[in-house]
């Protein structure tokens, strides 16, 4: 028997590869992060069907460099591009915030400001809550802003606004 100067190699790969992350690491990541799932209890479900998965400190390490930056830049994106379509209109807002109570484990609070006619959100803020100041008049204070900047930047026609505090 003659033997083939041919020889046949393959390498068999499980998933595709970007530079030296596997695009199953960043689809995980990103999964978890736009679920809202716990990423500890995802890791246990995955251990417990066997199925090998990232660590911590990966998973961390591709949200910071990764997914939040696309994130913010989508929302920055859209953002623009929603304030772009409302230049010259009248508009009809309406802001709320949310956070727990003070003297819990409030540290931040979040305010979002959203066009009531379209029902697409203009704005969305982290407030910092301070333990001297009412929550009301944060509120007041951030809704008064949000709107100065959006007539201000946009050229925005604010017909009438409303949020959740009785100081406007």
């Amino acid at each position: 028997m003659e033997q083939s100067q041919f020889v046949h190699v393959s390498q068999w790969e499980s998933q595709k590869y970007h530079n030296r992350m596997s695009w199953s690491n960043l689809l995980l990541t990103g999964t978890v992060v736009f679920s809202g799932i716990n990423f500890s209890k995802c890791l246990r479900f995955l251990k417990h069907l066997n199925v090998p998965a990232i660590c911590p400190s990966t998973f961390s390490r591709i949200q910071s460099a990764y997914v939040v930056p696309a994130t913010l830049f989508t929302w920055d994106f859209h953002q623009t591009e929603l304030l772009d379509q409302y230049q010259g209109r009248v508009l009809t807002l309406g802001g709320d915030a949310r956070c727990d109570s003070p003297g819990f484990s409030a540290k931040f609070g979040s305010y979002t400001l959203m066009d009531l006619e379209l029902g697409k959100v203009v704005d969305f803020q982290l407030v910092q809550v301070i333990m001297n100041i009412i929550i009301s008049h944060i509120i007041s204070q951030y809704y008064k802003f949000c709107l100065r900047i959006r007539k201000y930047i946009y050229h925005l026609f604010i017909f009438s606004g409303c949020n959740d505090s009785h100081q406007l």
